[in-house]
């Protein structure tokens, strides 16, 4: 019991002596470590990037003044009292290097720079008068619009009997009777050719032959009726467009897009309307059959006061009807049947098919229409195109228009172009496939179904001569714009030009004036349609008159304009 007591003191007395020294070993650590450098590694010494600042005993002396010159600072109270001192230095310091002018003496200036010497007063504008410029401009003179006289085409009138038209100033010898034995038949009045028109009127039988024997010309008219014309100008609008080229430096192209302003602002013309399909052996059955698809769709397109008819042609045309129909129920029926029969079988005659055309009775108060639908290759009859062509368009006389549409690419667009262009139609070839031969019949069909003006001639000022072509264009319709492209010199202020039509059993007219500088501009298309056209134009003259020199002109339009001569024409036809 007393030695567990006393093992058990000296346990303590242990715990608090080691306690003690674990005290004191860890001050010593804590305090007087870092002044031993045992075990460390030496450092060198760093110089210090910034010397320290030693602040030592200074005196405040105030701002820094700045001395300036006391010219700059003359409220400087060292030198007001001598102002009138520094001023008179001032000046004496400049006027050695002022440098005074010679005298200015009258007579030392010439010209125009005389006028420094002796200036003149300016003049006194005058003063405006507000009230009398109110009195000018509030002041009615004359009527604002002054309504125009009706248009009319003048006809020959009678005239003194004898009264020479042309009277020379100076005597010369009497016109040689040779040249009067060769007018004899007479003079046509009313066509005038311009450059890129057809114009002109009627023919006057009254007016008689030349007569000769002193020296002067005579023609003896009788009177008659005057034409009025009805003005459309505000009915139809034209959009027009221009072209400058920088290869063609003398001459601008005009595109003029004649329109309708409105729904129902024209009143639609009655029409004759044939329908005529080659059903020869070149066509195939395959063909004929879409051929039949669409003349069927056609005659529901028949308005009911125009008057229709149906024919085919292989070796000889076939009518449906001995003359015009009218659209009723029997006659469709009739017209439908016929349509179904028509067969592929036989050769071509091309040129009979376009002479029963003109066989059919014609009223004038009516637009007569014929759509063809060929491959254009005949194959007996007359066969030659250029022939066929002639022959059928004096004939015709652009009394029916044409309207040609090829059922094979490989169709003779020669015949189908010109025969259209020289009777107031256009062509189509369907190249795509035989399937869109339904479509294209019913779109063309569609697009001339409402005639308003037929039988087109154009007019163009002399003072502005623009060459525009085609010169016989289509009737204008109302679901088809009319589209005339010219050729104008560079520089020209205005085109003034004239549309004279017949209407529903009147005579009409439109007048237009373009300013080229204030109308849209297009791109090179223009200038190439035109080139185009002027060629067809005279393609059409050449297989009238085959001659040579035509053949040439095509010649230099294609190279002057790129474009390639079609047809071939180089080779005889």
């Amino acid at each position: 019991m007393i030695r567990t007591e006393m093992h058990s003191r000296s346990d303590l007395a242990a715990a608090l002596i080691a306690a003690g020294i674990s005290i004191v070993v860890h001050l010593l650590i804590v305090f007087g470590l870092p002044e031993f450098k045992i075990l460390i590694p030496l450092r060198e010494e760093q110089p210090r990037k910034h010397q320290p600042v030693e602040l030592s005993a200074t005196q405040y002396s105030g701002p820094a003044t700045e001395e300036r010159p006391s010219r700059f600072r003359p409220e400087n109270p060292e030198i007001s009292a001598n102002m009138p001192g520094q001023v008179e230095e001032f000046q004496r310091a400049i006027s050695k290097y002022l440098v005074t002018p010679d005298e200015l003496r009258p007579n030392m200036i010439r010209g125009e720079a005389a006028n420094i010497a002796a200036p003149t007063p300016a003049s006194r504008a005058e003063q405006w008068q507000p009230r009398q410029e109110i009195i000018q401009i509030t002041e009615r003179i004359a009527a604002d619009t002054v309504d125009s006289p009706p248009r009319r085409i003048i006809v020959p009138i009678e005239r003194v009997p004898d009264a020479p038209d042309i009277v020379s100033p100076v005597e010369r010898p009497d016109i040689p009777s040779s040249a009067f034995e060769r007018s004899a038949t007479g003079i046509a009045f009313g066509r005038t050719e311009m450059p890129g028109a057809v114009s002109g009127g009627s023919m006057y039988p009254s007016m008689i032959a030349w007569r000769h024997g002193d020296g002067s010309i005579v023609q003896r008219e009788t009177a008659g009726e005057i034409t009025r014309l009805t003005q459309l100008d505000d009915l139809l609008q034209v959009k027009a467009q221009v072209y400058y080229s920088s290869k063609d430096p003398e001459y601008a192209y005009l595109q003029l897009d004649i329109e309708r302003t409105g729904e129902q602002v024209l009143p639609v013309m009655p029409k004759d309307l044939i329908l005529v399909q080659d059903s020869s052996a070149s066509m195939t059955e395959q063909r004929l059959y879409f051929c039949r698809q669409g003349l069927l769709r056609c005659l529901d397109g028949i308005a009911p006061n125009d008057r229709f008819n149906i024919m085919y042609f292989n070796d000889k045309p076939v009518k449906c009807f001995d003359t015009w129909a009218s659209p009723s129920e029997e006659s469709l029926r009739v017209a439908r049947e016929f349509i179904g029969g028509m067969e592929s079988m036989g050769e071509t005659d091309i040129f009979a098919s376009l002479q029963a055309l003109v066989d059919e009775n014609r009223d004038p108060s009516r637009a007569v229409i014929a759509h063809v639908i060929t491959d254009g290759n005949p194959t007996v009859g007359l066969r030659d195109s250029t022939q066929i062509i002639e022959q059928f368009s004096k004939l015709n006389n652009a009394g029916v228009s044409v309207f040609t549409m090829g059922t094979v690419r490989t169709a003779n667009a020669y015949l189908l172009d010109l025969t259209a262009y020289r009777n107031r139609g256009d062509a189509f070839v369907v190249s795509k496939g035989r399937w869109d031969i339904p479509d294209s019949i019913q779109q063309r069909a569609g697009e001339t179904a409402r005639p308003v003006l037929a039988e087109l001639r154009h007019f163009v000022s002399r003072d502005t001569p623009c060459e525009i072509y085609p010169a016989r264009p289509t009737h204008l319709y109302l679901d088809r714009p009319l589209t005339l492209h010219g050729r104008y010199k560079r520089g020209t202020k205005s085109i003034v030009f004239q549309v004279v039509g017949t209407g529903r059993e009147k005579d009409c007219d439109m007048v237009f004036a373009v300013d080229p500088a204030r109308v849209a501009s297009a791109d090179h298309d223009i200038r190439t349609q035109w080139a185009w056209q002027k060629v067809y134009h005279l393609i059409g003259e050449h297989t009238r008159t085959r001659d040579p020199k035509l053949i040439l002109q095509i010649s230099e339009i294609a190279r002057a304009y790129s474009i390639d001569v079609p047809y071939g024409l180089a080779s005889s036809r």
